[in-house]
């Protein structure tokens, strides 16, 4: 038998091996180089919880049940207790705590899933899927400690540009029946890199079907350099369920 022959033997075992013995479920890539008018940043603020009820077709108590859910996760997680503090007389229905402000939004515009499958057959044809997004978000007007199941006894830090969410995801045409939804939330706080200025954030992820999972991510937002009127979104988010 020639080394070529052996070689393409043990090629073929290992690609078998790996093959068979990957850990993930799934896996898969939001991809995206947006440019939107800045002014699309007002659109935000969801204090009527439409997303779950227009999008995810969640009732007003099913809804409602998620802002629940968030509080409990941002108390049990970071030591920040929202339960009993009433929403600001305002159209935003924010809450404030110290410095920490919860509010729940809607991105105003869809994210892209990618799907490839050059690896397995070569074929470079990408699938697309559009994905959209709500949540609560606990964000930051000056310096805080976080305790909870993140903090411990000691606390942690966070600063203005950090922040926390809880919500979910929509992917919209993939499945013929129903959009697919993925709740996500943080464990750690989404934070900002003090000279590059992306975004880093990891999330854990459940979905009925996949169970638990994780997204890491890196964005960042900057001002269009041939117009100030429009912001760059830039984003790459690896969703996996082991």
């Amino acid at each position: 038998m020639s080394w070529i022959q052996t070689a393409l033997i043990g090629l073929l075992i290992v690609d078998s091996i790996s093959a068979q013995s990957c850990p993930f479920r799934a896996a898969f890539s939001l991809i995206d180089d947006l440019t939107v008018p800045t002014s699309i940043f007002a659109q935000f603020p969801d204090p009527q919880l439409n997303y779950y009820k227009d999008e995810l077709g969640f009732t007003t108590a099913e809804a409602e049940r998620v802002r629940e859910n968030a509080i409990q996760h941002f108390s049990a997680q970071f030591g920040l207790d929202f339960s009993n503090i009433e929403p600001e007389d305002g159209p935003r229905n924010r809450r404030f705590l110290g410095n920490a402000t919860l509010e729940n939004v809607k991105v105003p515009f869809n994210t892209t899933l990618v799907s490839n499958h050059w690896i397995n057959n070569g074929n470079t044809r990408s699938r697309c899927f559009s994905v959209g997004s709500g949540y609560f978000q606990v964000t930051f007007n000056g310096t805080d400690t976080l305790r909870g199941v993140y903090g411990g006894e000691d606390g942690r830090p966070v600063d203005v540009g950090d922040f926390m969410v809880y919500g979910y995801f929509i992917i919209y045409g993939a499945c013929a029946q129903q959009p697919i939804e993925i709740q996500f939330q943080s464990n750690i706080p989404t934070r900002i890199l003090p000279v590059e200025g992306w975004i880093v954030q990891e999330l854990r992820l459940f979905n009925r079907q996949l169970g638990m999972g994780r997204s890491q991510s890196v964005f960042k937002n900057r001002v269009s350099s041939t117009d100030p009127t429009m912001t760059v979104m830039e984003s790459q988010h690896v969703m996996s369920f082991p």
